[in-house]
């Protein structure tokens, strides 16, 4: 028997609300890969990896992957923007 429209969307949301639990049981992560840190501040990752490489944001490598605490993004961040201000 064929979903109605109600039926289809009560399905996809609960489907999404599965998404959503699944996503908040998860341990909160301290670090992004170097991917990731550029994706979160909108730069390329070359640029970023220069960045790190010149110490501007604290990062570090574990093997051959990078190590981006995210509290090294915000304190990048933030004295990128005191920059700007000044």
């Amino acid at each position: 028997m064929p979903r109605t429209a109600m039926e289809t969307q009560l399905a996809l949301l609960a489907d999404r609300i599965g998404e959503l639990i699944e996503h908040l049981s998860k341990p909160e992560r301290k670090a992004l890969t170097l991917d990731e840190a550029a994706e979160s501040i909108g730069l390329s990752r070359d640029i970023t990896r220069r960045l790190c490489l010149a110490g501007e944001i604290k990062a570090f490598k574990v093997g051959d992957k990078w190590v981006v605490p995210l509290k090294a993004i915000d304190e990048w961040l933030e004295r990128r923007s005191e920059q700007v201000a000044s």
